[in-house]
């Protein structure tokens, strides 16, 4: 063989069964043979040898290999829903993903920011790190203050329980807080809700003030009680209309510019302070839209037949007419159907019962009740649907 430097070879790499292949030597500047590893390539002259090397990344030699063009390449894995699988992410050490931070349950007692908006987010995490979260964006914080004793309560709300602090000058109202709604329970979206609805209305002079809003959660992981201590309001009476109206008229100029009305209007969630002051004490809120008329009533015993916004409203006001104790519901029912009741009682001028009454009857009962033509005007304008959304 020649200076050792080409002889014929058939081998295989990625190229069809046969294919000849030379072996070749490299050469010095003179043209004699260097000895070391040969290169494995195209036997064809003047083409870029393609093969492999074993001496690395040597600059010298290929380190690509030609693929067989007839082996097909290897299938994705897939998962259970016929997808490719998509592998984890893995840092520089090797670690499959980063650990999700753990939140133990660590009792603790926290006070309400009333002056924070809390965040709508984190509603549905576990209870630690929801606290956690509320604790992150300033609206609670721990503390080492008692929540102050109580009496068991008077009666009951929607999800609290009322009664007088021993002072005499406080309503304490309770609930718990749990991860899901139930009967006399607050779910976490509606507790979220609650917080705000204090912020907005801190300040408010139409408000019953809040001295103190607390979140017990020392007992279990999954619930916590709240407290909250406001200033005590005296129910409304019989007759007393007039100043509820005028209470509300305030109430809604004074948040409307907030983004907010109130709704749930009825006589049991007002009082009056120790100076007769009508005030607000159940706060419940909604989102102000000027192309929307304002949905005020809320409670199902002044909702019958479909009637519009403006004859629930004149079935709410007749509480203040008529003591109704028990089955509210089904007596409203007839109150909304009674031919002549307004007339009865100096509100209208007509026979018509309730469920027969107009926007014009409306704006007349307001009237007789003392509500100027401004205010008239006002509330109207905001339980009337605009022209435009008709």
């Amino acid at each position: 063989m020649e200076n050792d430097c080409f002889a014929p070879i058939t081998l295989n790499f990625g190229s069809p069964v046969g294919s000849p292949f030379k072996r070749s030597c490299r050469q010095d500047d003179n043209g004699s043979p260097v000895r070391g590893m040969p290169i494995f390539g195209s036997a064809d002259e003047g083409s870029p040898v393609k093969g492999f090397t074993l001496f690395g990344n040597h600059p010298e030699f290929s380190d690509n290999i030609e693929e067989d063009p007839r082996t097909p390449p290897p299938a994705p894995r897939k998962t259970k829903l016929g997808l490719p699988k998509v592998e984890k992410p893995v840092d520089l050490v090797g670690n499959m993903g980063k650990k999700e931070e753990e939140f133990p349950f660590v009792p603790a007692v926290y006070d309400v920011n009333l002056t924070a908006t809390p965040p709508s987010d984190g509603i549905r995490t576990p209870m630690p790190q929801f606290f956690k979260g509320l604790e992150n964006a300033g609206s609670i914080s721990p503390t080492t203050t008692q929540i102050p004793s109580r009496t068991e309560p008077t009666r009951n709300g929607s999800f609290f329980g009322f009664c007088r602090s021993p002072d005499g000058l406080h309503a304490f109202k309770t609930a718990k807080v749990v991860g899901s709604n139930g009967y006399g329970t607050l779910d976490k979206k509606k507790f979220v809700n609650l917080i705000r609805n204090n912020v907005v209305c801190n300040g408010s002079p139409q408000c019953a003030s809040v001295s103190s809003f607390q979140i017990d959660h020392t007992k279990k992981e999954s619930e916590a009680d709240v407290s909250i201590v406001q200033e005590l309001c005296d129910p409304l009476q019989i007759g007393e209309a007039l100043p509820f109206l005028l209470c509300d008229i305030s109430l809604l100029k004074w948040l409307i510019p907030k983004g907010y009305y109130a709704t749930d209007l009825k006589r049991d969630n007002f009082g009056k302070d120790k100076d007769g002051n009508v005030k607000w004490f159940d706060f419940d809120l909604r989102d102000f839209v000027s192309t929307n008329a304002c949905s005020f009533i809320k409670s199902g015993e002044f909702q019958h037949n479909g009637n519009p916004m403006f004859q629930q409203f004149l079935l709410m006001l007749m509480d203040f007419y008529r003591q109704i104790e028990e089955n509210r519901k089904s007596e409203f029912a007839k109150l909304n159907e009674q031919a002549g009741l307004l007339k009865s009682l100096g509100l209208l001028s007509s026979e018509k019962s309730i469920s027969e009454t107009t926007i014009d009857d409306f704006a007349e009962v307001l009237r007789r009740i003392g509500l100027s033509e401004e205010d008239i005007a006002y509330l109207v304008g905001l339980i009337v649907p605009p022209p435009s959304s008709q």
